[in-house]
């Protein structure tokens, strides 16, 4: 049975306090209940550590409660930034011509 996918599209990018509204938005939508989320990046071109720890955190709670992050649209400097760290294996990544990437699993003490 297919799950309902939740699409939404992040506004800049996802650094500092932006960051951290971001997934205080994401909170208050609910989007935390077992489902899929994929996240529209088109609009992203930087990341920091706030954001990757939003990224973290929201995959983690999403695989908690049998969702999947996917990141779709993203940008050449975004997806090579989550690749150097070794940070993507939390979600999916589709890079800007929407090519499904995977990655490696991300630290196993957030399995």
């Amino acid at each position: 049975m297919k799950r309902d996918t939740k699409e939404l599209e992040i506004d800049g990018n996802l650094t500092g306090e932006k960051a951290i509204e971001t997934m205080q938005k994401l909170e208050r939508a609910r989007i935390l209940r077992g489902q899929d989320v994929r996240l529209g990046f088109g609009q992203v071109s930087e990341i920091d550590a706030s954001g990757l720890a939003l990224l973290i955190r929201l995959g983690s709670q999403l695989k908690a409660r049998g969702g999947e992050l996917r990141l779709s649209r993203v940008r050449t400097p975004v997806h090579e930034t989550l690749h150097r760290i070794g940070a993507a294996g939390v979600f999916s990544i589709e890079d800007e011509a929407s090519e499904v990437i995977e990655l490696t699993e991300i630290v196993p003490a957030l399995n």
